[in-house]
């Protein structure tokens, strides 16, 4: 990366946020081996990679990226009893149904936390919608 680069994103603040292509896919592998991480239960880690990569709520126009980061956070909330909090993020993010990954996640978030709530009929249909997503269009997608 240029040294001008660099000086930028440490003055702007945004020393992690990816700018190329090539850190785009990075930080999105961080994602998801966050994802992973808090699933484990490893909650100090966990912790620790959301506020390394919650750099990227300061590119507003990196939506995609926003929506997974917000959504995986739905698991940190989770793990600490925020039911309310994983709600309050749903209703906060405008999904673009486009994008197979971003929406596969919000229903599949949306089915637990229906779930917690034992509101069934809704958490099934939520986790319904995903199986779908996960059937027809993610078909080389890795859901673990």
């Amino acid at each position: 990366m240029p040294d001008a680069l660099i000086k930028a994103k440490e003055y702007l603040g945004i020393v992690g946020a990816p700018l190329h292509d090539n850190e785009r896919q990075g930080f999105k592998d961080s994602l998801y081996r966050w994802l992973d991480i808090t699933k484990n239960r490893h909650i100090e880690e966990s912790d620790r990679l959301r506020d390394e990569l919650s750099v990227i709520l300061k590119l507003p126009f990196e939506t995609e990226l926003i929506a997974l980061f917000k959504l995986f956070g739905c698991g940190s909330y989770e793990l600490k009893g925020g039911t309310k909090a994983v709600k309050n993020t749903l209703k906060s993010l405008e999904i673009d149904e486009s994008n197979k990954a971003v929406y596969y996640y919000y229903c599949f978030v949306g089915g637990s936390a229906y779930f917690r709530d034992k509101d069934i009929e809704s958490a099934l249909k939520s986790y319904l919608k995903a199986a779908e997503i996960e059937k027809g269009e993610m078909k080389d997608f890795s859901f673990t």
